[in-house]
């Protein structure tokens, strides 16, 4: 147990693990400041863990146990083996494993995926979700709710699609907030059993986000970003969807487009 104002510093790649067993109850407890300030390979904790005060990795990374709640302040990079569930505060960079569990991304926090992962159960995004890499959505009801406010980040040709191992159902994208696709010339593709609910904005700086499948609009907005003549973006539906907000196209500042071009 690590109490409020305590510091565990952890000063190098090494292990958290169990011995011999197996037991029940074990756990790390941190209320105070848990770091790995050296190493710039894995920490490895394999006891379940309760966060509710800072858990920093100010180098290299942390792989997180089978269980893991937070209430608390995350920083630096992780990598998932197990559940992680409760309210996320602070940035982490999610660079390995799958996103398994329960999760609230707070206000003004930051949660970037910069590696494949399997999502497994509901991310609810009220902050900045960052997508850097392809998303996979596995088993039944897996979702990503993203609030009013908050923003969903794609920054490339990046498909968010179902896993295999399905058919799955109850798969779903509720769009409150922003959802954009902010980076790269190809394709984002929103795939499969997925059902994308639009009741917020969904936008499309570059490329193309693409949606072959099932998209809802009850109320949402649709934007596009015209970067230059020859760049600009775009959104594609395989079906017919009801606009019932606004569909806008703005120019990049400094760029006017000329008298008779067109974008499509």
């Amino acid at each position: 147990i690590n109490l409020a104002g305590a510091l565990v510093d952890v000063l190098g790649d090494l292990q958290f693990d169990i011995f011999g067993g197996p037991w029940n109850g074990q756990q790390i407890i941190n209320a105070g400041t848990f770091r790995k300030s050296a190493g710039s390979g894995t920490c490895t904790v394999k006891i379940p863990m309760v966060n509710t005060g800072l858990l920093d990795v100010q180098t290299g990374t942390l792989t997180l146990p089978s269980s893991l709640y937070t209430s608390g302040t995350i920083t630096g990079s992780l990598i998932g083996t197990g559940y992680v569930y409760g309210i996320l505060n602070g940035s982490v960079n999610w660079v390995g494993g799958n996103v398994q569990g329960v999760l609230t991304i707070a206000t003004n926090s930051l949660f970037t995926l910069n590696a494949l992962a399997n999502l497994q159960g509901v991310i609810t995004n009220a902050g900045t979700l960052t997508v850097a890499s392809t998303l996979y959505f596995y088993g039944h009801n897996s979702m990503l709710v993203n609030l009013a406010g908050a923003l969903v980040d794609v920054q490339g040709d990046i498909n968010i699609q179902e896993s295999g191992g399905g058919p799955w159902t109850g798969q779903q994208i509720v769009n409150a907030g922003t959802f954009r696709k902010s980076a790269g010339t190809g394709t984002c593709t929103v795939n499969s059993s997925i059902i994308f609910y639009n009741i917020g904005l969904v936008e499309a700086w570059s490329g193309v986000l693409s949606f072959p499948f099932y998209l809802v609009n009850t109320g949402g907005g649709f934007s596009i970003r015209i970067n230059n003549a020859t760049n600009w973006g775009r959104i594609t539906f395989a079906n017919p969807v009801a606009l019932g907000g606004p569909f806008n196209a703005s120019a990049v500042p400094g760029y006017s487009p000329a008298v008779g071009d067109i974008f499509q």
